[in-house]
């Protein structure tokens, strides 16, 4: 026969009202649905929870070389003005301030985030100690020419759209100047043309009148008056 269930507590309150649980009751609840096993199963699933007190080693690499100059440009303005909602389970590059990936840290202002990528600890993340190369001013003055050489190229290019630019300006007046010629031109035509035709239009007229005329008085005196047509 199957084990007789044990019977489920009454309903207690303490001083204040306040419900009191039967903690032995529900613990035999909760061994009888997990076997007996649940604390293993906290303690393996705890496993795979990120353990907040516990630090991050980071493996050194053993040989280090001489102080390099950093390639990448670091932008300390790239989260000005954002707005992030964050908890305790947000990673910590997710996090307000400065992340460095290299050491997993977090800095609050860009003055300590500077002074950490340039520090000895940051560097030494990266495989490279705080000593420089040691150089002859042979390979000094190569560099200065290199430089040099870089600079004029440069300063050769922006001379050379600056004239592209000048010469398309100058091209544009040329032809915004020929327009306006033009312009000018056709108005002047249009009011020749104007005139001309108000020329033609009072000499029809006075045809007109003169014909008037002469048929009048071509009837005063008993002519017919499509004899005066007949005579243009």
């Amino acid at each position: 026969m199957p084990e007789q269930q044990t019977a489920k507590p009454a309903l207690q309150v303490d001083a204040l009202g306040r419900k009191v649980w039967d903690k032995t009751y529900y613990a035999k609840v909760a061994d009888a649905k997990t076997g007996g096993k649940g604390d293993n199963i906290e303690q393996s699933i705890a496993t795979l929870l990120p353990d907040p007190n516990r630090k991050v080693v980071h493996s050194v690499p053993e040989v280090r070389e001489n102080l390099k100059r950093r390639k990448e440009f670091v932008d300390v303005t790239k989260d000005v003005g954002k707005v992030r909602v964050i908890n305790a389970l947000t990673h910590k590059s997710q996090q307000g301030g400065f992340y460095c990936k290299t050491c997993d840290c977090i800095l609050k202002d860009s003055q300590a985030y500077m002074d950490h990528l340039n520090g000895r600890k940051h560097n030494r993340m990266l495989g490279m100690t705080m000593r420089v190369e040691k150089v002859d001013h042979k390979v000094v003055a190569e560099a200065l020419r290199r430089r040099i050489i870089q600079e004029n190229s440069a300063s050769t290019s922006v001379t050379d759209l600056q004239k592209d630019a000048e010469e398309r300006i100058k091209e544009l007046e040329a032809e915004e100047r020929e327009r306006k010629k033009k312009r000018k031109m056709c108005k002047k035509l249009k009011n020749n043309n104007i005139e001309n035709m108000s020329v033609k239009t009072e000499l029809d007229g006075t045809n007109d009148m003169l014909e008037d005329e002469t048929a009048k008085l071509m009837r005063s005196l008993g002519m017919p008056t499509n004899f005066a047509h007949a005579m243009k």
